[in-house]
């Protein structure tokens, strides 16, 4: 009998271990700025991990997954935002991936990579949204009056 408890304690042991992600990440801080080039996004993260990155429409935002991060103590679920961003949203999901939601001011496009750690920072998430990357806005147009005359410029 003691056998069986034995082996039932080891078998709930490794279920659990192959349930829990093999390492959590932390979130350590959450910095965001904006320039007359763009709006970036960077999470200071205490390992190297995951993610995965969307851009939604109506309304208009980035989703980012991060795999088996969690947030680290002092780090705000919400965040006012800079730039094409208007605010930082994040919350834990059942599947223990870290959820960020970043509400966009307009369309815009995204790109994300893993900064590996330099002599100042540790591993880095970067989202950029650059100004350059963003969808055509409409403009509207302008018509002359209906008694203006042509103009020729030579």
């Amino acid at each position: 009998m003691r056998t069986f408890v034995s082996q039932l304690a080891w078998a709930a042991l490794l279920a659990t271990a192959l349930w829990l992600p093999a390492h959590a990440v932390d979130v350590r801080a959450v910095r965001l700025w904006a320039s007359p080039d763009g709006t970036r996004v960077v999470l200071d993260l205490s390992g190297s991990a995951q993610h995965s990155l969307q851009v939604l429409k109506n309304p208009d935002r980035v989703v980012l997954d991060v795999a088996g991060a969690r947030l680290g103590r002092g780090v705000r679920t919400a965040l006012a935002g800079a730039g094409a961003v208007k605010q930082v949203r994040m919350a834990r999901r059942s599947s223990g991936e870290l959820r960020i939601v970043l509400d966009l001011t307009r369309p815009i496009q995204a790109k994300s990579f893993l900064a590996a750690p330099n002599n100042r920072y540790g591993y880095r998430l970067v989202i950029d949204f650059g100004l350059n990357q963003g969808v055509d806005m409409p403009v509207k147009a302008e018509h002359a009056p209906p008694d203006a005359r042509d103009l020729v410029v030579a």
